[in-house]
């Protein structure tokens, strides 16, 4: 799949998270959980797709941590995305087995935070580009203030779902707008050059 197909998935997905707030009450004949998996996977399909991206334009710089941690958190994401499918086949089930995989929910969450910071840092990504990874790890720490200024009900709900679409749709504009031959992206491989 090429860049340009990656990052049309990613905004497309970007605002299912915000989206499935408003849709659920028409899936009434699904089971609340199997609605949210089906949605979830969606919305970690089109985050997976924003990471490859940044992982093909060496967003992270080429040293080995910055190579390792977005392959860390592809499989964080692959395994929130099951813990989504297990809601889908078994929707309401509260095993070990679940908790343990929708834990990775909030850690993805959490290392995007540190992958932001690492983009950041590496400078591979120039002008406004350099920080949007940046602003999409800012997502965990907001909902965190969020929890502790409104509690865990639809306040914060609806500001993590805002939040996310505003801030994954605009990674995949982001990565979508980088064009061969513009200062967006510096490559020491020269494959594209700072202009």
């Amino acid at each position: 799949m090429n860049n340009k197909s990656l990052g049309l998935l990613a905004l497309a997905g970007a605002p299912f998270f915000l989206l499935s707030s408003f849709l659920q009450p028409y899936f009434s004949f699904l089971h609340p959980q199997q609605f949210y998996g089906i949605w979830g996977t969606i919305y970690i399909s089109a985050w997976m797709c924003s990471i490859l991206l940044l992982q093909r334009l060496k967003a992270m710089g080429e040293n080995r941590f910055g190579k390792a941690l977005l392959w860390v958190q592809l499989l964080f994401l692959l395994l929130a995305k099951l813990s989504n499918l297990y809601q889908v086949v078994l929707p309401g089930d509260r095993s070990l087995a679940f908790i343990i995989l929708d834990s990775f929910w909030p850690l993805s969450n959490l290392l995007m935070l540190v992958v932001g910071i690492t983009i950041a840092i590496a400078r591979r990504l120039q002008g406004w580009r350099r920080f949007v990874p940046l602003f999409v790890g800012c997502w965990f720490p907001v909902m965190i203030i969020s929890m502790n200024l409104f509690g865990r009900g639809g306040t914060t709900g609806t500001i993590g779902a805002v939040y996310s679409a505003i801030a994954w749709s605009l990674l995949a504009v982001a990565l979508l707008t980088i064009k061969p031959g513009k200062s967006a992206i510096i490559f020491r491989d020269q494959k594209w050059k700072a202009a």
